[in-house]
């Protein structure tokens, strides 16, 4: 029997272990988000503003809770089914949207949010008239982080195309 077995045994299981660290190190960096609260949240309204843009009220339902109720007693299959109502009568939309509010409780968890958009059939930017003949609304919401943001709660109310265009100025 080689003495020098037992050693070069060991040798082998702590560079095996030490790969497996290395390997889950590499794991838990690629799992964790590197994004704050306040990214992820921006990253949701992106999501969101390119599902509605493209009509995808599949992919706007994946975004809002199985749990979602609003003060109308609307549930996530009303509101996916409103959308895509709304998307089959209307020509493609652009949306501008300015976030104006967000603010984190429930240890980042749950995020209450204010959201200023204007809906139009032409692109749109923040410097641009054509503001003035966008459809302009304020939503309002609860987004609960629970893996993913998800929205649970949201009240969309119509504004002047005034404070509209205040809100991008």
């Amino acid at each position: 029997m080689n003495i020098h077995a037992p050693a070069c045994l060991f040798s082998a299981i702590r560079l095996s272990f030490r790969i497996v660290m290395f390997l889950l190190f590499l794991l838990m960096s690629a799992c964790s988000s590197s994004q704050t609260p306040e990214q992820e949240v921006q990253e949701y309204v992106r999501t969101a503003e390119k599902s509605f843009e493209n009509k995808d009220a599949g992919d706007l339902k994946k975004l809002i809770s199985k749990e979602y109720r609003d003060k109308r007693d609307l549930r996530r299959g009303d509101i996916t089914r409103i959308l895509a109502g709304y998307f089959l009568r209307d020509r493609k939309t652009f949306i501008l949207s300015n976030l104006e509010e967000v603010r984190f409780t429930n240890g980042d968890a749950t995020a209450d949010f204010r959201l200023l958009a204007a809906l139009s059939s032409k692109p749109l930017s923040a410097n641009d008239l054509q503001l003035l003949d966008a459809d302009c609304y304020l939503l309002t919401g609860t987004l609960q982080k629970n893996g993913d943001w998800l929205l649970t709660i949201a009240e969309l109310q119509r504004m002047s195309v005034d404070e509209c265009v205040n809100s991008f100025n």
